[in-house]
């Protein structure tokens, strides 16, 4: 029985979200691929893809009140970094994927950071989509050390059950 678009959506939704709290779990930076997601997904690459996606949309919204009110380069920039901070997971994924990307994912990631890069107010509308993505990079990771928040405030343990992996990611006894 074929699926419709509608369904097709659906689980590529639900696939992609159950990858996420894989990804945010065990913070490696592999791609989490089994069963589940080659059914859903053509390649690893594909759901690299659908991860980039799903990141910036979520950046997009919470950058919005921002742009809105007229925001600085340091205030989006440490939104981005903010964002990064409360997704260790879905980022380590990102970062290992870019070491190594496939031209798609090249392409969708200069698109983002030269949006973000306009969005910013560090290049005027029209610049060369390479050349704004390298000045956001730039402008990211130059207020990097700034900016990161301490890895003690990350947690990767849902509820009650923080303070006792936080304790075991420290080496103190449970």
């Amino acid at each position: 029985m074929q699926q419709t678009p509608r369904e097709d959506a659906a689980a590529r939704r639900r696939v992609l979200l159950r990858a996420v709290r894989q990804m945010e779990w065990r913070r490696d930076g592999a791609v989490p691929w089994n069963h589940a997601t080659a059914a859903v997904f053509a390649s690893p690459d594909d759901l690299v893809l659908a991860l980039h996606a799903r990141w910036h949309r979520i950046l997009a919204v919470r950058l919005d009140p921002l742009l809105e009110r007229g925001c600085t380069v340091d205030e989006v920039v440490a939104e981005w970094w903010s964002w990064a901070a409360d997704t260790p997971g879905q980022r380590a994924v990102l970062d290992a994927a870019l070491t190594q990307p496939t031209s798609e994912l090249r392409r969708a990631t200069d698109r983002q950071d030269a949006l973000l890069a306009a969005a910013a107010g560090l290049v005027p509308a029209g610049t060369d989509v390479v050349l704004a993505a390298d000045a956001w990079r730039f402008a990211l990771w130059s207020r990097a050390d700034q900016l990161r928040r301490p890895a003690r405030f990350r947690t990767r343990c849902p509820g009650v059950q923080r303070w006792r992996c936080w304790r075991q990611d420290f080496g103190q006894a449970a």
